[in-house]
């Protein structure tokens, strides 16, 4: 079936005074329906919100669902422009913390716009080329989240919001504007303005649709595409949201295998050291991450000179994990990583050895999440989403209390407005559980995870 593709031509309805935002005119043009919404109307249906970090977000996330004005027969399919599956629609590529956004964010878009989602297939990374996304198998989001986990929450919490994994019996499809995962982001109200402009501009009339006329909104890329911030949403909504999706239980299952290694029940230090293929040097090189790991270990309170002397690397490289070893163990420091937990185990080393690169890293997200304290380095979405997830039921906001302070968020090279500098890099940041090397560069966490 012939997916019609919405483009507007309409010119943006303002002149943006600095010129490096020039090339972001295209992204503008797209979005001029949205921008020419008067913003009273973007929040006056929507509850005021709690800020404070401690909130469950639970009881906010139903008074949204519960005053949604929700249209039966609406669906919004998210993608990230990659390779088409067995149907013909479009699937998600990154990352596996990036594709976890595109379908967190997915669920906020739909939520504004009263529709139920259509959770896209997932092109996997190709695994003898990390860096080329999309290049691998394309799989249901099952291979690595417990969607069962996030139809129940969902249910519990958002009953109205319908779950769906094809677009079987749609017969009208739609584009929502293609932008770039860095350009223009939604905030509350807007997705659900522009889902009405293009449905008046195709000339659906929007009291037909229901279960015998039903319609979806396909858009992409999803990535980043939600601004928690500036929806007043940062806190509460977001930490719901997240708390939909959880991996897999077999992924689970192999992590807490490997969290009962004796090496380990007198607690450890967990380590995210990225040195694979696919990390780029300005974000951090290896040298750099082992540099100030160190000294940060060296600096750690203890209750005795053997407290915390224990030490777990997730690292896909094991020539640098070895190299960090070399550097560490003269100064008293067991240092261990999933292959050498599991020696004396060799069909569970073989069962891990066999997944796949983005599965292995959900492993090692849980080992870093329970560790007693995490070292990680900001640029990577990974280390990111395990502070984030640690420090979830804090008092305080984990990024702008313990992170940001002296920084400034700028403009960029770009013109996109996510780069954020840091008087002196790099430099370890955060609180005594979670602490990250900071470096200059794009910041997500206004809209991420």
């Amino acid at each position: 079936m012939q997916v019609k593709t919405y483009r507007t031509n309409r010119a943006p309805l303002f002149v943006l005074p600095i010129a490096s935002l020039i090339t972001i005119y295209t992204l503008l043009s797209s979005y001029a329906p949205l921008l020419a919404i008067e913003k009273t109307t973007l929040l006056s249906h929507l509850p005021k919100l709690s800020t404070a970090a401690s909130d469950s977000g639970d009881y906010h996330l139903q008074k949204l669902c519960g005053q949604t004005l929700w249209r039966e027969g609406l669906w919004i399919q998210c993608h990230g422009n990659a390779r088409a599956d067995h149907e013909g629609k479009k699937a998600v590529a990154g990352g596996m913390n990036n594709v976890r956004n595109r379908i967190q964010s997915c669920l906020r878009l739909a939520i504004d716009a009263g529709a139920g989602v259509i959770i896209p297939m997932i092109a996997t990374r190709d695994q003898t080329k990390l860096k080329h996304l999309g290049g691998g198998e394309v799989v249901p989001a099952s291979r690595y989240w417990n969607m069962e986990h996030m139809e129940d929450v969902l249910q519990k919490q958002c009953p109205q919001l319908k779950v769906r994994y094809d677009m079987k019996g749609i017969e009208k499809q739609f584009a929502a504007p293609k932008r770039h995962y860095k350009g223009l982001r939604y905030q509350a109200g807007s997705f659900s303005n522009m889902t009405e402009y293009i449905l008046k501009t195709e000339q659906v009339n929007i009291a037909s649709i229901g279960k015998d006329n039903q319609v979806a909104i396909t858009m992409g890329d999803s990535f980043l595409s939600w601004d928690y911030e500036k929806s007043d949403e940062l806190v509460a909504i977001r930490k719901a949201l997240f708390k939909t999706m959880s991996y897999n239980q077999t992924l689970l299952d192999i992590s807490s295998k490997i969290l009962q290694s004796p090496q380990l029940h007198g607690g450890f230090v967990g380590i995210h050291l990225r040195a694979s293929n696919d990390w780029p040097n300005s974000f951090g090189n290896p040298a750099q991450q082992m540099r100030l790991y160190s000294q940060e270990l060296e600096g750690l309170e203890r209750n005795s000179p053997t407290d915390l002397r224990t030490l777990y690397v997730s690292c896909g490289n094991k020539t640098a994990i070895e190299i960090f070893k070399e550097k560490l163990e003269p100064l008293g420091y067991w240092v261990f990583d999933k292959w050498s937990l599991l020696a004396d185990d060799p069909d569970m080393l073989k069962t891990v050895e066999a997944l796949w690169f983005d599965e292995k890293a959900a492993v090692e997200y849980q080992m870093l999440y329970n560790a007693n304290i995490f070292l990680g380095v900001s640029m990577s979405s990974m280390s990111s989403l395990i502070a984030y997830a640690r420090s979830l039921d804090q008092a305080d906001n984990f990024f702008p209390v313990y992170i940001y302070p002296e920084s400034v968020k700028d403009i960029g090279e770009d013109g996109l407005g996510i780069r954020r500098t840091y008087p002196v890099t790099p430099v370890m940041k955060g609180d005594k559980k979670s602490r990250l090397m900071v470096v200059n560069g794009d910041d997500i966490m206004s809209y991420f995870p």
